[in-house]
């Protein structure tokens, strides 16, 4: 559990919500984190349910606060599956 805390803490710190109320002593926070630590819970399970029970707008709001939404992501370079098909074979 102590890696799950340590993720959350350095998130909350990062994005400034660690002396946001409610947040870091959050006890349904730890309890669900030892849930998943404890292997009761699948965390891909945990993360749909989440995702589900925040909805389109919350999902967006979490996912730019982490740097997930798709104006952080960057194009690097690399040709997609389509492309390098194109390029070996175009009559492919």
């Amino acid at each position: 559990m102590d890696n799950y805390k340590n993720e959350i803490l350095t998130s909350q710190s990062r994005l400034g919500w660690i002396d946001h109320p409610g947040v870091s002593n959050n006890p349904n926070m730890g309890k669900l984190i030892e849930m998943i630590d404890d292997g009761m819970l699948d965390p891909k399970d945990v993360a749909i349910a989440c995702i589900k029970w925040m909805g389109e707008n919350g999902t967006y709001e979490m996912m730019d606060a982490n740097e997930w939404s798709d104006r952080f992501m960057e194009d690097d370079g690399q040709p997609d599956e389509a492309q390098e098909w194109a390029d070996f074979d175009p009559e492919c």
